[in-house]
């Protein structure tokens, strides 16, 4: 039911914006009573929240299974990061409702905000741990930082994503066929200035 609940809220939010959401218009379109919706989330920002650490925790996963198959520190590196760019064709609507949700400061609860953060980080530990098996197998600089480029790495896909560099004049991100081509580029520019 909350992923239901999840689906709806992207859809509404893209529909009539973020700010305008309210749980009266969410329990509508999903044609349930907003009682009921309660039984479920207590606030608006409690969706909010879930639905983030949801969608989080299933990029973890992803990162994860292809932690466990590939074996290479650079096609994990790769893999890495050309998940961030499907995600992000995948996810279009949903990285455009997040942007206005952090734009517009919807989530007060420090707590809430803090276990997102926390999400966050378990993100650039996959990152982290990467790199630094990419350095033990002698494939990555020895000087390679791997705090310091794993933020690298990530402010550069976080831009992609949330500061919408890569839309077209349409505000729509480009094709599957650029992504997967700027993925590759991004990757390329990384590794390059990584490998030994």
């Amino acid at each position: 039911m909350k992923k239901r609940v999840f689906k709806k809220y992207i859809d509404l939010c893209d529909r009539i914006g973020t700010a305008n959401v309210t749980l009266s218009k969410l329990a509508s379109e999903l044609d349930m009573s907003k009682a009921n919706l309660y039984t479920y989330f207590p606030d608006k920002e409690s969706i909010i929240v879930e639905m983030i650490e949801y969608y989080i925790k299933d990029f973890i996963k992803k990162m994860s299974d292809s932690d466990n198959v590939i074996a290479d520190p650079v096609e994990k590196l790769k893999s890495f990061i050309m998940t961030n760019v499907k995600i992000a064709l995948e996810k279009e609507v949903y990285l455009k409702v997040v942007h206005d949700i952090i734009q517009n400061k919807l989530i007060a609860d420090k707590e809430k905000l803090y276990n997102m953060k926390r999400f966050e980080k378990t993100i650039k530990d996959i990152l982290v741990k990467i790199l630094y098996d990419g350095k033990n197998k002698n494939i990555f600089c020895e000087n390679v930082d791997e705090e310091r480029t794993s933020a690298y790495i990530l402010s550069v896909l976080r831009g992609i994503f949330f500061e919408n560099h890569f839309f077209d004049a349409d505000k729509r991100m480009f094709n599957i066929e650029e992504w997967e081509k700027y993925g590759e580029e991004i990757f390329m520019l990384i590794f390059k200035g990584i490998k030994k």
